[in-house]
């Protein structure tokens, strides 16, 4: 592969184009270091610009083509591989925690008996999430153990007809 003249030039305007700043005359630009300087390059949005990532990709290829790798490292082949799984495995073991919760509130609000007894279990449980699960659990324990709401869930009560337009 090779990175010619054309492309060469095309990525050097577009570099100047998208990424290189020049204070106005007798104004400087302050660096990240503390130090001051006339001019800077920004090339983030030269990288995620398409024409210019693709050509920066080349340049890089065509720079590489005669070296010989023995290994390749670096984040994209160590810790994000790593991290990813890891958080997928969280994304998944937070869901399947939240399953139970789910599946109460859905028997809940359709007034399954069922339905009062997990929630009454996910409330107990709650109480040992201090302070906030506490109060939570708390509460819940406290409507789900009232005589009213027992009588409720005993006997649901009729769905509300909508009323008729004439």
């Amino acid at each position: 592969m090779n990175f010619s003249d054309t492309e060469r030039a095309r990525l050097l305007a577009l570099i100047t184009e998208k990424s290189f700043y020049r204070a106005d005359e007798g104004e400087s630009f302050e660096l990240a270091s503390g130090a001051t300087s006339t001019f800077y390059f920004d090339m983030k949005p030269s990288l995620l610009d398409p024409e210019g990532a693709a050509l920066i990709g080349k340049a890089i290829l065509d720079h590489l083509a005669e070296t010989e790798f023995d290994t390749i490292g670096g984040m994209a082949v160590g810790a994000i591989p790593i991290v990813a799984a890891i958080l997928s495995f969280v994304v998944f073991f937070i869901a399947l925690l939240s399953l139970p919760g789910i599946l109460a509130g859905w028997g809940l609000l359709n007034y399954k008996p069922w339905a009062r007894i997990l929630a009454i279990v996910l409330s107990a449980l709650n109480l040992l999430s201090v302070p906030i699960g506490t109060v939570i659990g708390a509460y819940g324990l406290w409507v789900l153990l009232n005589t009213e709401t027992e009588r409720l869930f005993l006997s649901p009560p009729a769905k509300p007809t909508p009323p008729v337009v004439s």
